[in-house]
């Protein structure tokens, strides 16, 4: 009869009785590596944290030159880098082609023309925030005989008076409006 050992404390020390099983289940090199003390965990995750802010930093500064470069609204014309010489190339083209590209050459003078006869500007009267105040005002404006446009803007509502297609004839009006309203401006509609 084999005697069967209970297991106890003799197991934790290396030269105890159960030595040559206490081999057998020992882990492989391998399988140490991947059990972590909490210690080794702790810092490797500082670790990719600091390389996950690291990159997105990267990436935003990388965003800020790249928004500069395309020519954001508010970059200046003398920020942007220029391109030295522009590429020509010519290229053949048939002449249904020509014909198209004269059809729309002559549509691109026709509508030019068009917004040119367009009345482009108005004169600002006052904003208010509430629809009945403007409602009393354009009416009043309008017995005196006055074109008047309403144009929403954000949380208030414009009052303008008339169109104009340039902004000499806008001034002869605006020196009568300014009578009334003090802070009467020319604008384009």
């Amino acid at each position: 009869m084999e005697k069967k050992q209970v297991p106890g404390q003799l197991e934790l020390f290396s030269g105890s009785v159960d030595s040559q099983e206490s081999s057998k289940a020992r882990a492989t090199p391998w399988q140490s590596l991947i059990y972590l003390n909490i210690e080794q965990a702790i810092m490797i995750s500082v670790i990719v944290l600091m390389v996950v802010v690291f990159s997105f930093s990267l990436g935003v500064e990388k965003g800020k030159r790249a928004s500069k470069v395309l020519g954001n609204k508010d970059t200046l014309a003398s920020e942007v880098p220029q391109a030295s010489e522009p590429v020509v190339k010519e290229v053949k083209q048939e002449a249904p082609k020509q014909e198209v590209l004269q059809k729309i050459g002559q549509q691109e003078k026709e509508i030019k023309q068009k917004t040119e006869d367009i009345n482009k500007y108005t004169i600002q009267v006052a904003s208010f925030k509430k629809r009945s105040s403007v409602d009393e005002e354009a009416k009043g404006l309008q017995k005196k005989g006055y074109e008047v446009i309403v144009l929403p803007k954000g949380n208030y509502i414009i009052l303008c008076v008339g169109k104009y297609q340039n902004k000499e004839e806008a001034r002869i009006s605006l020196g009568e409006l300014r009578k009334k309203y003090k802070d009467c401006l020319i604008r384009e509609l």
